[in-house]
């Protein structure tokens, strides 16, 4: 169960493998803003899905362009878009620094690769 579709994956193909493994696995497959309950493989649940995650792409796209488009216009104001000298606070855990007790190659990645 998610609360939307597109919280699922970041572009629709990722969506549409994530969906497809789930329902081939027998798993029953709820996505809340769009009414979807999904238990079996068809060509119309494949359709709304397909649909569904391209809007969500579409949506995330647009929204990451007008983003772009503003932060560019107000660095052609001169707006300075950085926090202001000395805010930034040091963290008392970075896996990216060499004093940490964890490194980066130490991370095991198996968890995150598809089964």
């Amino acid at each position: 169960m998610v609360t939307e579709l597109s919280r699922l994956g970041r572009n629709t193909s990722e969506i549409i493998l994530l969906v497809n493994a789930l329902v081939q696995r027998g798993v029953r497959f709820v996505a809340l803003k769009q009414h979807l309950d999904l238990t079996e493989h068809d060509m119309s649940s494949n359709i709304i899905v397909t649909v569904f995650s391209l809007l969500a792409q579409l949506e995330r796209d647009f929204i990451s362009m007008r983003t772009r488009e503003a932060l560019a216009a107000k660095k052609s104001q001169g707006i300075t878009l950085s926090k202001p000298k000395g805010t930034i606070q040091k963290r008392g855990f970075n896996i990216f620094t060499p004093k940490s007790p964890l490194r980066i190659w130490q991370v095991d990645c198996s968890l995150f690769t598809p089964r």
